[in-house]
């Protein structure tokens, strides 16, 4: 045990024989404190980092710009923000199927983790190499 770990088991122990029981302040199911919407940018952030692998700079970003909730249905209108214009073709692959791989990847991982519906994801990207 170095050091630190002994320190931390200290204040650990400290804590708990000096610290008054409280109610919880989250739900026994709530696995964090941030909302569909964040989690929804983080989860599509991941897909466009997974699919573009080392071709896309890291200071990419996804914006969620509208996000609407009907029940259990969740729609997510994100744009995914690129330094360069040459990076738009990166995102979007040819005819559009790299950003529709990462769209369905959302999907899947959206359905599963947070019982929500990812119905589209607009990427100004898209718009941009549209016209």
């Amino acid at each position: 045990m170095n050091h630190h770990t002994a320190l931390d088991l200290k204040a650990r122990i400290f804590a708990l024989e000096n610290l008054p029981e409280g109610e919880p302040i989250y739900g026994e199911d709530d696995l964090t404190d941030r909302s569909s919407r964040f989690l929804a940018a983080e989860i599509l952030s991941e897909k466009v980092f997974r699919w573009t692998g080392d071709e896309l700079p890291y200071t990419s970003t996804v914006v969620i710009e509208k996000f609407e909730e009907e029940g259990r249905l969740k729609r997510v209108f994100a744009t995914i923000l690129v330094e360069r214009d040459s990076q738009k073709a990166i995102v979007i692959g040819k005819d559009g199927a790299k950003l529709k791989q990462i769209n369905t990847d959302a999907l899947i991982n959206l359905s599963l983790d947070d019982e929500l519906k990812l119905v589209e994801a607009l990427s100004k990207a898209k718009d941009a190499a549209n016209g």
